[in-house]
C-alpha cells in the first residue's frame, strides 16, 4: 500500500517527528518512519486514503488526524525501552500541542 501526502502533510510530518526527536533523542529519520507506518496503519483500517482526509467534512477530517495521532503515539511508545519513562508524558504533550495547532489552522 503507497502512501500519497501533500508538502503540507509532509512539513507537518517533519515537523512533529523533528520536535519529537529532540525532547526524546529518537533520530529524525526513525520518527519519520513511525509516522509513515502510522499513516499506512490508519488507511488500512479505514479503507481510505490520506489525500481524502482534506476532503472531509472538517470534523471527520479531525477526527481522522486525530486518530493517526493515536497510531503514531501508540506505536512511538511501543519503541521505547522503560515502560514507565518519562518520554511517554512528554509524546503526549508533544501530540496534544500539535493536535491544538491542527485545529488552530483549520478555524
Amino acid at each position: 500500500l503507497k502512501i500519497n501526502v501533500s508538502e503540507s502533510e509532509k512539513k507537518l510530518i517533519n515537523g512533529i517527528s523533528r520536535v519529537l526527536g529532540e525532547f526524546i533523542n529518537i533520530p529524525d529519520l526513525t520518527m519519520k518512519g513511525i509516522a509513515y507506518k502510522a499513516l499506512k496503519k490508519w488507511q488500512i483500517t479505514n479503507h481510505s486514503t490520506i489525500l481524502e482526509i482534506s476532503n472531509m467534512p472538517i470534523g471527520r477530517g479531525l477526527n481522522a488526524v486525530k486518530e493517526i495521532f493515536r497510531i503514531y503515539k501508540e506505536i512511538l511508545k511501543k519503541t521505547l525501552i522503560d515502560p514507565h519513562n518519562k518520554n511517554k508524558n512528554i509524546i503526549d504533550i508533544t501530540f496534544e500541542n500539535a493536535f491544538k495547532k491542527i485545529l488552530e489552522q483549520c478555524s
